[in-house]
């Protein structure tokens, strides 16, 4: 997946400040993907990121806390 924006570009990927109501979206990108990187160019930004397929855990069975049995 990618998107891009005609944007000045990234000047920090570090984390915003504690109570920042914007600026979260590398962190979510960086903590949810399995790679991802910012291309710069030409007035453009690209930020892509990929996401490894991983099969579904199975349905536990029992009760939450409880034996399963």
């Amino acid at each position: 997946m990618e998107v891009t924006n005609r944007g000045r570009g990234f000047r920090s990927h570090l984390r915003p400040p504690p109570g920042a109501g914007s600026g979260w979206g590398l962190v979510l990108v960086d903590r949810l993907s399995d790679r991802w990187g910012i291309d710069e160019g030409d007035g453009m930004v690209r930020v892509w990121f990929e996401v490894d397929a991983q099969p579904a855990e199975p349905a536990r069975r029992g009760r939450p806390g409880g034996s399963g049995a």
